[in-house]
């Protein structure tokens, strides 16, 4: 469960914040002559050149270890208001729109008096501010302290919401404004950002260098044509009708005039994390995450796709803000804090800055990070676990495999080195029924960075989400665990043993994973790693963890193979002069060496983990003939596979020789001569 050196038990370490600087965040804009940059060969309507109001600012912010407040600037008017969309209306087309304008959405204000209720909303389907939507936002932080509230107290959350909606039962809200807000009629939308004074301060100036015209010139050239029709969609949005009137790129895949895309007014662009490997530095996307699209009210929500690429499909005509959030239908990534602990029920956002004239093809980045605990590198490591999960589950699938349950809520934690994972699956078992004991809690919540809040202040947030996995980004106790799985094959293949024991748990229920977090947990403490052997403790942990380990690093060699690093395994991680290095050679992973190479009778004073079977399954599957000499291992077995040894690891198996047992059985006793001997080679 946890692969680093084990679980503290009943102990909460107090952590002091510290505050350094390094780079992560970076956009770049995609040369738009290039075919290659441009998607769906999409190109911008006009050579406008873009710019991003506060990336820097954002970039500072994301190198420390420390929450930055929003701040905001002055009351705006809100432009959606149904007088102020009416006399738009009137102003560009000649008339008043028939019959009136209704609404199409509300502008809200929550305001959870609970946990509970604050869990509730963050389930909710839709994109929460915790600030008011009429402020101008002079730097967008990670959190905001409404005037007359304490840092501690819950927030009032504010949204815009579609008329349709239908809110939680028990929430306390107040509809603070009732809007007509169009996806795609420019020309109006405009205006009505025009008469409330809500058009950028460049929009009054004719960029002429780059053959562009302010919004003065082009409205003085629409009201010249005046009367026109009005369009249907004004007045029935849902119509379906196509929109006459749009002459500024509406929806769907177009988004300009001519069969361009002006991705000045419909952003589009690629979400990216680098990658850390043998070979290969470069960049691959973030599949399938949240991004949010926001300028003041309006606001689109979309997924990428495989290749990290998201496309529009509502007009946005400057100062949009693009941001994304690791929230999706396996998971939400959340970060834990030191202090306002219940934000650790909302998942990471990362804030690519506030854009005006975006190029198609702009390539938003997630570098790599060179240090551990800063807020880039739980970002790094928020994109490689969402990536990973995804991984986990289709391989997972094409192995014949269980996958985890969907829904999982993960925390990372600066406390905790990037060699740590913990799979609690606290929140499964609240949800289902089950029942936590405080112990398991206890060491659980030896991941949370706290300097002050007590430990029942984090039970209490606890008691509405808690976590299921815990991932660790933060300094260990040498060179070798800060740096080493700050790897993308390194980090994936810790995400992957722990989906595997999610996957397990999915499989044999609470009581099972109860059992087995309490036995690591007493086992390990005051020993080294999981504690010591053959006694009434180690028999659920060698299952457990033989398992996750063997399929945590077959997957890893499966994704990754030759551009793999090494790493160092078989050793007290705190004594790394005692471990041994796992490299690629001869052709294959070191992922697939070290399950090659495990010797299971390696001196147990340099490995007290010994006892784990990690080479064991793989000896299982591959041919016969085919182990190194150093693993110490006789291995006359080969052809078994994944998918059944998952079929055998059910909650009736509570040992290596339950495991053994049902194994045969349910393979009518292939090979029980060879399987019995490679079981004794491993102590078993």
């Amino acid at each position: 469960m946890n692969e680093s050196k084990g679980i503290l038990f009943f102990i909460i370490t107090i952590l002091l914040f510290s505050c350094n600087k390094e780079e992560l965040l970076s956009s770049q804009t995609s040369d738009e002559t290039n075919p290659e940059n441009n998607f769906f060969g999409r190109v911008n309507q006009a050579s406008t050149t873009p710019f991003c109001y506060d990336c820097q600012a954002q970039t500072n912010f994301y190198q420390d270890t420390i929450d930055q407040q929003t701040l905001l600037g002055a009351t705006q008017l809100n432009p959606y208001t149904l007088p102020n969309m009416t006399q738009a209306y009137f102003n560009i087309y000649g008339v008043n729109p028939s019959p009136a304008l209704s609404a199409t959405h509300y502008y809200v204000k929550f305001s959870p008096s609970s946990l509970e209720q604050l869990a509730l909303l963050e389930d909710e389907d839709i994109d929460l501010n915790e600030f008011p939507l009429d402020r101008e936002i002079v730097f967008e932080g990670d959190y905001y302290v409404e005037p007359g509230k304490d840092i501690e107290d819950l927030p009032n959350l504010y949204a815009v919401v579609p008329k349709t909606y239908i809110f939680p039962a028990g929430v306390p809200y107040t509809i603070l404004e009732s809007m007509n807000m169009p996806d795609n009629v420019p020309e109006w939308e405009d205006e009505a950002l025009y008469l409330t004074n809500n058009l950028a301060e460049d929009d009054y100036v004719a960029d002429n260098k780059d053959g562009d015209t302010s919004y003065l010139q082009t409205r003085a050239k629409t009201i010249a044509r005046l009367p026109q029709p009005p369009c249907d969609i004004v007045i029935n949005p849902n119509s379906g009708t196509p929109d006459p009137c749009n002459t500024g790129g509406g929806g769907g895949t177009g988004g300009g005039t001519g069969g361009y895309r002006d991705c000045r007014r419909y952003p589009e662009g690629k979400i990216l994390v680098q990658n850390e490997l043998t070979g290969n530095t470069g960049y691959r996307g973030v599949r399938n995450v949240r991004v949010v699209v926001r300028r003041g009210f309006k606001t689109q929500r979309l997924f990428t796709n495989n290749d990290g690429l998201f496309v529009t499909t509502k007009y946005f005509r400057n100062k949009y803000t693009i941001l994304i959030k690791f929230k999706n239908a396996n998971a939400r990534i959340a970060r834990m804090r030191s202090l306002r602990l219940w934000e650790q029920y909302f998942p990471i956002k990362i804030n690519f800055g506030t854009w005006k004239n975006l190029a198609c093809g702009t390539e938003f980045k997630i570098n790599h990070p060179e240090q551990t605990e800063k807020i880039n590198t739980s970002h790094w490591c928020a994109a490689i676990t969402h990536n990973s999960i995804i991984e986990h589950r289709e391989l997972s699938i094409q192995e014949g495999v269980g996958v985890p349950p969907q829904g999982l809520h993960i925390l990372l934690s600066r406390k905790k080195a990037a060699t740590s994972g913990n799979t609690l699956m606290y929140d499964k078992m609240k949800k289902s029924g089950g029942v936590v004991p405080s112990d398991l809690v206890i060491y659980g919540a030896s991941y949370v960075p706290v300097a002050g809040p007590i430990l029942s202040a984090v039970l209490l947030v606890w008691q509405q989400r808690a976590p299921d996995i815990l991932f660790g980004y933060g300094n260990g106790k040498n060179d070798i665990d800060k740096y080493e799985f700050l790897k993308t094959d390194q980090y994936s293949e810790l995400v992957y043993h722990e989906l595997t024991h999610a996957a397990h748990y999915n499989k044999v229920g609470n009581s099972w994973w109860r059992e087995f977090g309490l036995d690591e947990g007493i086992n390990a403490f005051g020993n080294p790693g999981y504690g010591p052997c053959c006694n009434s403790r180690s028999d659920k942990i060698a299952i457990g963890e033989g398992w996750a380990y063997h399929f945590g690093h077959y997957l890893a060699d499966l994704k990754w193979g030759s551009q793999s690093t090494s790493f160092i395994e078989q050793g007290d991680r705190d004594y790394p002069s005692n471990c041994l290095n796992f490299t690629n050679s001869n052709g294959y992973s070191s992922h697939h060496n070290f399950l090659e190479e495990f010797s299971p009778n390696r001196d147990v004073l340099l490995d007290p983990n010994n006892w784990l079977p990690k080479g064991l399954f793989n000896d299982l599957m591959d041919p016969i003939f085919n182990e190194p000499p150093q693993s110490g291992v006789v291995d006359n077995v080969s052809g078994f596979t994944n998918s059944q040894f998952f079929q055998a690891i059910d909650a009736s198996v509570n040992s290596m020789a339950d495991f053994k047992a049902k194994f045969l059985i349910q393979n009518n006793y292939n090979q029980q001569n060879q399987v019995n001997e490679l079981f004794g080679y491993y102590n078993y």
